[in-house]
């Protein structure tokens, strides 16, 4: 289980920005209007793609 330092700072950049959309649309909601959703949503969906990387590297190590 043995990861490369480029892997790991791939899937923290992954949460990193799926965490900073979701701070910004929770922030800016007002400036943003209906837009936030779909920053919020985003922002989820680079954390679940920043998860389903880590899980893949752990199934393919195996």
């Amino acid at each position: 289980m043995h990861q490369s330092i480029g892997a790991v700072m791939d899937k923290l950049i992954w949460f990193g920005f799926g965490i900073y959309f979701i701070v910004l649309s929770i922030k800016k909601r007002e400036k943003l209007g209906n837009k936030a959703a779909f920053i919020r949503f985003a922002g989820i969906l680079f954390i679940f793609i920043g998860l389903l990387s880590a899980i893949m590297s752990i199934i393919k190590s195996r």
